[in-house]
Formats: C-alpha cells, sequence, structure tokens
C-alpha cells in the first residue's frame, strides 16, 4: 500500500510541454480576440472585476446581454479573479460599448463554409504588439495557457502514479491531454474551464497519491486546499468529493478507524469551506440557493422536453466537440482530422478491453487504484447527461474536468497493442502524430475562417461579367457577378462570387443579401453577410477599394424542380428599414436581380420540345419549342401558348416578347406584349443554357372576323422598339395557324 513511485523521466514531460506551450500560444495567435467559445462572456466577468465592479451577478446585463457576462455570471470565481487581477493595470472600455457585431454570424453552427464565422468585426488595432483591449484579452488567454501547462503536468504525472513502471504510458498521458486540439483551443482562450481542468486533474492525482500511498496530515491538508479551489473554479469540480470520500473512507478501513475518517473528513470540508464557503454563502443571498444553479439556467435557457431519441442522435456532436468545434462552436476541422481521432479513439477503447482481458502487468501496476479515475469519469458523464437535460450542452468539452483520467486511459489502451519493448518508441510516435494533428489545425482550419480579404487588383476582375456596373447608393458598385452554370438539383450549393469596388468612404458597415425567389415571389433561399467577406466591414474600405465576397447557398431540399430562380441582390444596413437604392441598366429598383439559375430533377432526361426548332433571336436566345392549346380557338376564349425558351449569351438588357394573332393584314385577333414568366425570368437574367418555359395567355376579341390567322412572335427593346433580328432573316417567326371560328 505504500509503494513509491520512482522519480525519473521528467525529460519527457519537458519535451511535451515546450511543444504545448508552442501550439498554444500559436492557437492563441491564430484567433482574434473574444472569438473562441463563449471568451466574450467570460472576459465581460474577468473585466468587471478588473475594472473594481466586483464579481458580476446573473442577470444583471440587461441590454449588454451579447457582449455582457450573461450565464456566465454565475460561474464559479477563481479563474476570474486572478485574471481580473492580472489585468486591472490596462486601461479598457467596456466592450458592449467598443465592439461591434456581427449580425450574420453562425456561431453554433458548426460548418466547413468559408464565412460568417466571425462575431466580432476586427482591426489593425488588435495586432501586436497588444495594448488596451487586445493585451487584456491576450493576458487572460496566456493565464489559460498556464493553467493549460498545470493540467498536462498534472496528467503526465497521473499516469506516472498509475503506472509506475511505464515511461511510455507516462509521455503519452501527457501527449493526449497536451495535444487535443480543442484542450489547445480552450487554453489559449479566456475560459474558466481550462483552471477547472487544471485543479481537478491535480486533485485527481492527489487522490490517486493518497489511495497508493496513504493519507498522511500533510496530504488531507494539500486534499482540502484543491478541493476548495475546486469547488471555486467549477461546479462540475464538486464531483471529486465523492471520489474523496472513497479515498478517505479506504484509509480508515485500513486504519481501523471510524474516529479517523470523522476527523479528517471535518478537517478537509473546513479548509474546502475556508476557500469556497463564501461563494455558495454568495449564490444563496443573490439567488436563493447554494448553487445558483436555477438563476444560471433563467439566463442561460432552459432545455424543453426532449425525447431521449433526440440525445442519442446528439452524440456524435459531442464526440466531434470533444477533439474540436472551434471558434464560436462555428469552425470544423478538416474531416480527415476527424477521422484520425476516430481511429484513435476505437483503439484506445478496445485496447483497454485487451489489456483488461490479458490482465498484463501494466494493470496489474495500477491495481485498484485504476478506479479513481474511472469513477471520476463516470461521475462527469452522469453530470454532462444531467445537464445536457438542462440545457442545450451536447459538448465533449463539458468533460475536460476529467481530461488527465481520459489521456491515461486512452494511452492505456492505445499501447496495448504494442509489446512492451516497444511501448516507449510507441509512444513518441503517437506523441509526434499528435503534435502534428494539432498543429494542422490552424492554418487548415482557424486561421481561414478570420483572414482579412486583401484588396484586389483591378486586373483581378474577370471582363463581361453579368450586372457589371450597378451602383447601390453612392456607397458600392457591383463590377460583376458570377456562379457556375446549372442546372441545379434540389439540395446543391451555389456558389456566387460578387465583385465590390467603393465609391467613396463608408460610415457604416454595409450587409449584403443574395436571394433565390422562383414564381409567385416565393424566396426559395438566402443568405445574408457583411460586405468584405464578413471580417473586414466596409466603413475599414477605401474608394477605389475592391473585394471579392463568395457565398454559397444551398437549395432545400425540397425545392421544386423544373423551374427557374431569381438571384437577387440587396445591399442594407443592418437594424434598419430599407436598402441601398440600385441603379442598373434595367433602371432604378431597391434590389438587382442578377441572373437566374435552373432547378431541374436529378434524373431529368434531355428535354424533348414539342413543335421543335431552332430560331435564334440576336443570338441573344433561342426558340426550341412551342405548344398551343388548341388550332381552332373560338371569338372570346384565350388562347394558350407556351414557348420553350434556351439562353443563348448573357444580354444586359430585358428584351419584351411578343405573341401576335393576325391574319394576312396585319388585323390582330388577339395580341401579348410582356417579358418572360410576366417579368420573372427577365432576358438579363438568362445565362447560356438556361432553360425557359413561358406560358402565355392570350384573349381572342370576341368581334375578330372568322378565319385563319398566323401566330408570329418576337422580341425587342421596349426602350427603343427595336426588334431582335431572327438569324436566317426577319425580325418575326410565324410559328404556327389558327383557324378562329
Amino acid at each position: 500500500m505504500k509503494d513509491r513511485t520512482p522519480r525519473r523521466g521528467v525529460t519527457p514531460l519537458l519535451i511535451v510541454l515546450a511543444v504545448y506551450l508552442s501550439l498554444a500560444l500559436w492557437y492563441d495567435s491564430s484567433t482574434p480576440i473574444l472569438e473562441a467559445s463563449d471568451e466574450r462572456l467570460h472576459y465581460a466577468a474577468v473585466q468587471s472585476v478588473a475594472q473594481g465592479n466586483g464579481l458580476p451577478v446573473l442577470g444583471a446585463d440587461g441590454a449588454a446581454s451579447n457582449l455582457g457576462p450573461r450565464q456566465e455570471a454565475g460561474q464559479a470565481p477563481l479563474y476570474y479573479l486572478l485574471a481580473g487581477a492580472l489585468t486591472a493595470p490596462i486601461h479598457t472600455e467596456p466592450i458592449a460599448r467598443t465592439a461591434e457585431i456581427n449580425p450574420h454570424s453562425f456561431i453554433g453552427q458548426p460548418s466547413w463554409l468559408p464565412y460568417n464565422k466571425n462575431l466580432l468585426l476586427h482591426d489593425a488595432s488588435e495586432r501586436f504588439p497588444y495594448h488596451g483591449l487586445a493585451l487584456a484579452v491576450h493576458l487572460g488567454r496566456w493565464l489559460s495557457i498556464l493553467f493549460g501547462g498545470i493540467t498536462v503536468a498534472m496528467a503526465f504525472l497521473l499516469a506516472r502514479q498509475l503506472f509506475p513502471a511505464s515511461p511510455g504510458l507516462w509521455l503519452l498521458g501527457a501527449a493526449l491531454a497536451a495535444f487535443n486540439p480543442m484542450v489547445l483551443f480552450i487554453s489559449a482562450s479566456v475560459d474558466n474551464d481550462a483552471a477547472a481542468m487544471a485543479v481537478c486533474t491535480a486533485t485527481t492525482y492527489w487522490l490517486v497519491v493518497g489511495w497508493r500511498r496513504g493519507c498522511s496530515s500533510s496530504w488531507l491538508l494539500v486534499l482540502g486546499v484543491l478541493l476548495g479551489l475546486g469547488a471555486m473554479t467549477k461546479l462540475s469540480a464538486l464531483g471529486l468529493v465523492p471520489v474523496a470520500g472513497l479515498v478517505l473512507s479506504r484509509e480508515a478501513v485500513c486504519r481501523r478507524s471510524i474516529v479517523w475518517l470523522m476527523k479528517s473528513g471535518l478537517l478537509v470540508a473546513v479548509l474546502a469551506a475556508m476557500l469556497g464557503g463564501w461563494w455558495y454563502v454568495r449564490n444563496a443571498v443573490l439567488y436563493g440557493e447554494l448553487t445558483g444553479l436555477n438563476a444560471f439556467l433563467d439566463v442561460a435557457g432552459r432545455r424543453p422536453p426532449t425525447p431521449a431519441v433526440e440525445y442519442v442522435h446528439e452524440l456524435p456532436g459531442l464526440w466531434t466537440a470533444f477533439w474540436g468545434v472551434f471558434g464560436g462552436f462555428d469552425i470544423l476541422a478538416p474531416g480527415w482530422i476527424y477521422r484520425c481521432f476516430a481511429v484513435l479513439t476505437v483503439a484506445a477503447g478496445v485496447g483497454i478491453l485487451v489489456e483488461a482481458a490479458a490482465r498484463r502487468d501494466w494493470l496489474r501496476s495500477a491495481g485498484w487504484s485504476l478506479l479513481l479515475p474511472l469513477i471520476w469519469i463516470a461521475v462527469e458523464c452522469v453530470a454532462l447527461v444531467r445537464w445536457t437535460t438542462l440545457t442545450m450542452a451536447s459538448s465533449g468539452r463539458l468533460l475536460y474536468p476529467a481530461i488527465g483520467s481520459v489521456a491515461a486511459l486512452a494511452a492505456l489502451g492505445l499501447l496495448a497493442w504494442v509489446p512492451r519493448r516497444w511501448s516507449v518508441g510507441a509512444a513518441w510516435s503517437l506523441t509526434a502524430l499528435l503534435a502534428g494533428i494539432a498543429a494542422a489545425v490552424p492554418p487548415l482550419a482557424i486561421r481561414p475562417a478570420y483572414a482579412f480579404p486583401a484588396a484586389l487588383p483591378a486586373s483581378a476582375v474577370p471582363a463581361r461579367l453579368p450586372a457589371a456596373g450597378a451602383t447601390f447608393g453612392d456607397s458600392l458598385t457591383l463590377l460583376g457577378a458570377t456562379w457556375p452554370g446549372g442546372p441545379y438539383q434540389p439540395g446543391s450549393t451555389i456558389t456566387v462570387t460578387l465583385y465590390w469596388q467603393a465609391r467613396r468612404v463608408m460610415p457604416v458597415n454595409y450587409s449584403e443579401s443574395i436571394q433565390l425567389v422562383g414564381v409567385g415571389e416565393e424566396k426559395v433561399a438566402q443568405l445574408d453577410m457583411l460586405v468584405g467577406s464578413g471580417m473586414l466591414g466596409t466603413k475599414q474600405w477605401q474608394p477605389g477599394d475592391i473585394h471579392r465576397d463568395t457565398l454559397s447557398i444551398k437549395l432545400p431540399p425540397s425545392t421544386v424542380t423544373a423551374q427557374r430562380l431569381l438571384v437577387r441582390l440587396s445591399v442594407y444596413q443592418w437594424n434598419h428599414p430599407g436598402s441601398l437604392g440600385v441603379h442598373s441598366a434595367a433602371g432604378e429598383a431597391n434590389e438587382l436581380i442578377a441572373g437566374a439559375i435552373a432547378v431541374q430533377s436529378p434524373n431529368a432526361a434531355a428535354p424533348a420540345y414539342p413543335n421543335s426548332l431552332d430560331a435564334d433571336f440576336g443570338g441573344v436566345a433561342a426558340l426550341r419549342g412551342y405548344a398551343l392549346s388548341t388550332s381552332t380557338p373560338h371569338r372570346g376564349d384565350t388562347l394558350t401558348v407556351t414557348l420553350y425558351w434556351q439562353g443563348e449569351r448573357h444580354s444586359p438588357i430585358n428584351y419584351t416578347v411578343f405573341v401576335h394573332v393576325a391574319d394576312e393584314q396585319d388585323v390582330k385577333a388577339g395580341q401579348h406584349d410582356g417579358q418572360p414568366q410576366d417579368g420573372q425570368a427577365p432576358t438579363s437574367t438568362w445565362r447560356q443554357g438556361d432553360i425557359v418555359v413561358d406560358k402565355i395567355e392570350i384573349p381572342i376579341r370576341a368581334d375578330a372576323p372568322p378565319g385563319r390567322y398566323r401566330v408570329q412572335l418576337g422580341m425587342y427593346d421596349l426602350a427603343t422598339m427595336q426588334r431582335l433580328p431572327l438569324v436566317g432573316g426577319g425580325d418575326a417567326l410565324t410559328m404556327a395557324v389558327v383557324t378562329v371560328g
């Protein structure tokens, strides 16, 4: 029972810590300030302390809730007190006054889309060398990095205590804690989870020491301090209290003294209460309960009753978040990274079973002390399930107080696959792999999401783009819009590229809206983003600056096929009515029709047009076929003509289509003049290959003389009344002859 753990093998820990520190600073510099998950809320709590306003109170931030501490005001205070003291000498304005929110951010919506990831807008004032708000936030992050280093060291010591004769397990346990990308991300942000990881991992290590070496008086004093610090760090740390009770109870059994258990338990409890008890008394005074949990949920939001199957569906997301969902829980790493961790997860899980079945000396050396990390992990899992039923919190990072225990067991499972003599080499190989994966995340996922778009030279804008030259108020000129040619199917993603040029210095940050609109003004899809790729607000543009915005719009799976959708573009100021006026070749409007896309069934065969023909009007459009409702309309009836057009090339002119029912003397029994689909598919939106089906209703005059009439068709520019010529001669096509009776 009183075994001693060998004091060797510190060099691998120092190497892991050095690499950890480098990576943590890499993650820190890759993420703009206040963009990490809930970092703005945690920093608001830190700032309250730093500015002498004391700890925040739940529900007191009112209108500033988007940039106030919100639910984090109910978190245990240790981290905020330390970070507040560290940043107190730095003058900063309250972030609710100075920060500008991106109203279109995808916060809480993980995806690989390369825009709308940022919660806030940023500028050059945040760059190194840091000062003001940027310096305060980075100091808070560096405090978190320090706590992360303590976590790594404690994970190493925990593995060494559990497996005293297996240095490969010590190394890999530390590496699994250090090089989890999400642990690095949290450790490089202003977040109390960093402190919770450190304190809880240290406490777990200390409990294993007590189990294996015995509970001396000095051990009891340290345990009381650690439990008190845990109670001051995060409520979930209280889950270590029953684990500590188990260790004390075992020691009492070994000593055969219930009196010792009572005295020791009282000593530990008094020490812990002296450190953290005041916080719970404060909660009771402010919120009427020791934990303040109900007040916390009132601010964070309660989860409505949810079927059990929904929790099962959330498990993949929980696993993904354990390894890494970055930014404001909206940035995913490349898929291959998750696949690597999936392989490691399965290998570790199966390896633990293999190790248990083989009962090798690694497992025997840990003995019953392995129960402690297992119980702690189980307590955290139960707490996570319970918390998930109370609020939307299916995130694997909530298990991080047990990260040291998870890392030690995972190391055991991974090295179970190799002979013991190879375990150190295998541990170094896996450590290098983990560090390499962690190093790949910032350049592949985080930095691109927050990259500032560079101004483009005029030569970078393709020539003769659709919608070129349209102006939006006196602020912006659209140099063109483009997207891949269709047709598209339901569920497809349309990537629209816009080229903007600033006409003047702009006092506001404008937003752009792309809408896909179908027949009857039905809005099929929409995407809004701040002009400037969501990152570089237009307030930072200079006159003449050219920037490219790329937006990916997904068609809903339920999109009706065999239709054309107009691509509408508008520019507006968030939270202000109306949009900038648009001046284009089509005239004045509040939005621009930049073009159209065709949507068809994925199983659609090549179209077969009735009365197939090939009538080309000026190289702009070709009539591929037509259909008549009848060839013998009666006076007073309506003749329905269906036209099947195909776009030949883009034209900025919206041509009018005429269909005349006229006799040899050009006496008309009926006629129709109008833009295709009653103006819903103007020819300026047609692209090469687009199919446009236009159904026209032509009333036949009640006083029309009976006889034979030609059905003639053509296109003209309403502004000049000039008709498009038919390739081959003429400017009107006689499609058919009908007999009016």
